[in-house]
């Protein structure tokens, strides 16, 4: 083992210089890690913010090399798995030499878990799956890597993420787009402090943003223009009467709105769109 001086965090940290280096082309062809927030709040998860998650046949893999934006400070868990045993799962710097690899990993799975990034920068992960030469062609692969932005302060509770979730469906459903960063974060707080989504909801139909999508429909019309613009399909003759004789009968339009938003349909139509849906270590909610 010999040491490695990072310039841009100023600090030397240890690279394995008996094992290959990986070469530039490598670098420059490997697929990008884009976390996303965890969804599975486990205990074995507990103290993880983000992941990945890659799974595919090994015939159509073109490259068992990743890279990702490492954090300094942050801690990552990475496992790669295969139906049969990988060569050795290795971590690089941005300079291509080892700084971390497989810590025996039962067979079948290679692991190098508890690694902290000791700069902010580019980190590439070599999973090895093709270099053992095992592989029959319907062999699946697959590649797991874990964030966690604050060691030892484990991540955000579900609640958290099932509100933040609540008011960007809101923004989605009110004005047919992502909300923006501000707006998104000034929501969130006011729903965390107890405000009801029904108001939200009210003050979304009374801003002139939407008006100028919606107009000034009848209740017919509205109830048309949220099937289309919030579920993205046309009502159905017993949908588009249940929600006018309600809008009719006193129901407030923003709470019809509020509705439609938290819908079952459209929490599923919405969960691609909104996936990306994370939170920084400051605690600033971003797509």
């Amino acid at each position: 083992m010999t040491s490695q001086y990072s310039y841009a965090s100023e600090i030397t940290y240890p690279v394995y210089s008996d094992r290959p280096s990986l070469h530039e082309y490598d670098m420059a062809h490997s697929w990008e890690v884009l976390f996303s927030l965890v969804r599975d709040r486990g205990v074995e998860q507990a103290g993880w913010d983000n992941e990945y998650q890659f799974n595919g046949d090994i015939e159509w893999v073109e490259t068992d090399v990743f890279a990702f934006y490492g954090l300094r400070g942050a801690e990552y868990d990475i496992f790669a798995s295969s139906d049969e045993d990988p060569g050795e799962l290795r971590l690089y710097d941005d300079y291509g030499d080892v700084i971390a690899f497989d810590q025996g990993g039962s067979y079948g799975t290679d692991e190098i878990v508890g690694f902290t990034a000791p700069y902010s920068g580019w980190y590439y992960i070599s999973a090895d799956w093709k270099s053992s030469g095992w592989f029959g062609a319907d062999d699946m692969v697959s590649l797991s890597v874990f964030e966690d932005l604050d060691p030892g302060s484990g991540a955000i509770s579900e609640a958290d993420f099932d509100d933040a979730m609540t008011v960007a469906r809101l923004y989605n459903a009110a004005f047919d787009r992502l909300p923006d960063i501000q707006g998104l974060n000034y929501w969130i707080d006011q729903y965390d402090g107890g405000m009801a989504l029904v108001e939200m909801a009210a003050n979304f139909y009374s801003s002139a943003e939407f008006h100028t999508l919606y107009g000034h429909p009848s209740n017919g019309e509205y109830v048309d223009q949220l099937y289309f613009n919030v579920l993205g399909r046309n009502a159905d003759s017993a949908g588009f009467d249940f929600w006018v004789t309600e809008l009719e009968t006193g129901l407030s339009r923003s709470a019809a709105l509020a509705y439609f938003s938290e819908s079952e349909e459209n929490i599923q139509n919405t969960s691609d769109t909104l996936a990306s849906l994370t939170v920084t270590d400051q605690g600033v909610w971003i797509f």
